[in-house]
């Protein structure tokens, strides 16, 4: 992932040992044989191909591209055919090397099991192992200020892939929970104001939505659609003039509430598998969040008013720095979106 590498497992209770213990080997002892290394590096190559055809991949890598511009942020997980191609046996054994000595790992147990017997068991295959590197710090980006024009090119597309993303709150400030009504309200579920307008109201695309993209050094807020070609400008427009609204006049108390409501029911649904209560777990853990820090969120959503609101909305949707990309045939866009700025071509960089 961007600031964490995950190795998980889903097991029968019964040989919950065993795979302890494959986990250890794999982990602790991996040899990275050349044979594996090839294999893998065609599936990725295979995989990069593809998705360099898919307009929402292009339009995502534009997008975080520019934001997180020299930032570790903004390169690929998925690499570039050079620097997969220059990945070798002796690399991997390094990077692995590096890994395990890294502090700050932790095991997430959660099903069908005994606790004293799991801990026996982890002391048993994983006792020897005594990371002593310091945990990875990755700093925060320094974001340009203003409005950025990126296209990234879809040769013969007829739609257009647009994304319009821009620095946001951090999951540590004590108002996330309020922001978190807010963006769902603005474009986190199928009845936000977003949808509603390109959607329902103008008919341009068949989803239009928002999320928040938390990451440790930083967060950022990405509104995402498609739309045609010949509607791809008022699409923008419109979009600018929703997130100047939300900014500027306050949400009513039925929004509010509905949004709230639609986010506790996703607490108690999110909270029904052993895999997904793991995952509420590991967040607390990576973001050394405090470990009532979902039984605070749902207190928050539970209080949470219309007027509490307003001052998010005035701060954090009303952005300094605004990246609009799109991802499409170059003279359409160009056309429609010159408006909003000069724009530059995106080219994914090799490093």
């Amino acid at each position: 992932n961007w600031d964490s590498t995950d190795m998980n497992a889903l097991v029968l209770a019964a040989y919950t040992r065993d795979m302890i213990q494959l986990m250890s080997e794999c982990l602790l002892y991996s040899i990275f044989p050349d044979d594996e290394i090839k294999r893998r590096k065609q599936l990725i190559l295979a995989d990069l191909e593809y998705l360099s055809t898919d307009p929402e991949y292009l339009v995502s890598r534009a997008c975080n591209g520019t934001l997180y511009e020299n930032h570790t942020y903004g390169h690929s997980r998925n690499g570039t055919a050079s620097t997969i191609n220059s990945i070798h046996s002796e690399d991997c054994k390094h990077w692995h090397s590096s890994l395990i000595r890294t502090a700050g790992s932790f095991f997430i147990i959660s099903g069908n099991c005994d606790i004293d017997a799991i801990l026996n068991m982890l002391e048993e295959f994983f006792g020897t192992w005594k990371p002593k590197n310091q945990s990875i710090l990755i700093k925060k980006p320094q974001f340009k200020i203003g409005k950025q024009l990126v296209f990234a090119e879809k040769k013969g597309a007829v739609q257009t892939s647009l994304q319009i993303a821009m620095p946001s709150i951090s999951i540590y400030h004590p108002d996330y929970t309020l922001f978190q009504i807010c963006s769902t309200i603005f474009g986190g579920y199928f009845a936000s104001r977003l949808n509603v307008l390109l959607r329902e109201k103008h008919g341009y695309t068949y989803g239009a939505y928002s999320y928040q993209d938390t990451r440790k050094a930083c967060s950022s807020y990405i509104i995402q659609t498609n739309i045609g070609n010949e509607v791809t400008r008022h699409s923008v427009e419109e979009i600018l003039r929703e997130l100047q609204r939300i900014s500027n006049e306050p949400i009513l108390e039925e929004e509010c509430t509905i949004a709230a409501q639609y986010l506790l029911g996703s607490m108690v649904q999110g909270m029904e598998t052993a895999q997904q209560l793991s995952g509420r777990v590991k967040t607390i853990e990576s973001y050394n969040l405090p470990e009532d820090y979902f039984t605070q969120k749902f207190v928050a959503l539970s209080k949470a008013s219309a007027h509490d609101l307003f001052a998010i909305q005035k701060q954090f949707f009303a952005p300094e720095t605004l990246i609009i990309a799109a991802s499409g045939d170059i003279d359409i866009l160009t056309e429609q979106l010159s408006a909003f700025g000069s724009p530059h071509i995106f080219t994914e960089i090799d490093v």
